[in-house]
């Protein structure tokens, strides 16, 4: 069934024009250099005879997982689906073959190129929650606990709700899924987005 249907409904990944995928997103998101969105979604079903609990999710509710990657108009573009619904998103993305190639660059992401008004070269990056590895073509958000002050600059306060320099750490810290290369690309974006990329909605 799997065979016969995935060649209906999904594109071949190797053949997507993820240029063409990236003009979208910043037409319609005012997201440039970004060609995909990658999340989870647990699939409810019945617990498997002699299956334990490899199916039981931290929802407390038996699943499967399918991870996707969609464009941005919703569309499925590469999905991993099956995965037992103990699995977090980030093993799963890490030991998929869409993820394998993400990590290791031959995903077929255009060359890199420079943020609109700037001639700041940046990777093409796809992005996702705070369950994914960043990577300098994956994108997740700061910690919930960074601080962004005035001048851009982000900080990282682990202990209080309150903004205060004198707790502020290294936001390297924030998790082991980090990356300096990651940092670099993701703070680039953050001061396109705070300088030229923001727009008038924007607080």
């Amino acid at each position: 069934m799997k065979q016969k249907l995935m060649p209906l409904f999904l594109p071949d990944p190797s053949k997507v024009d993820l240029k063409t995928k990236a003009d979208e997103f910043y037409q319609k998101w005012n997201f440039p250099n970004c060609v995909l969105a990658i999340d989870g979604k647990h699939v409810r079903i019945q617990c498997p005879s002699n299956s334990g609990s490899l199916f039981f999710n931290y929802k407390e509710y038996f699943s499967i997982v399918l991870l996707a990657m969609v464009d941005a108009n919703y569309k499925f573009i590469a999905i991993d689906v099956g995965s037992f619904g103990r699995e977090g998103d980030s093993g799963i993305f890490l030991k998929s073959s869409m993820g394998q190639q993400v990590l290791n660059c031959t995903f077929g992401f255009p060359e890199d190129c420079a943020l609109p008004g700037t001639d700041i070269k940046v990777p093409h990056v796809i992005l996702g929650d705070q369950a994914f590895r960043l990577h300098k073509h994956i994108l997740r958000p700061f910690h919930k606990n960074a601080y962004l002050e005035k001048n851009g600059k982000i900080f990282y306060q682990p202990d209080s709700e309150e903004p205060s320099n004198a707790n502020m750490t290294s936001l390297a810290s924030e998790s082991g899924f980090l990356s300096t290369e990651g940092i670099a690309v993701r703070d680039i974006f953050k001061d396109y987005f705070v300088n030229e990329g923001a727009v008038s909605w924007q607080t």
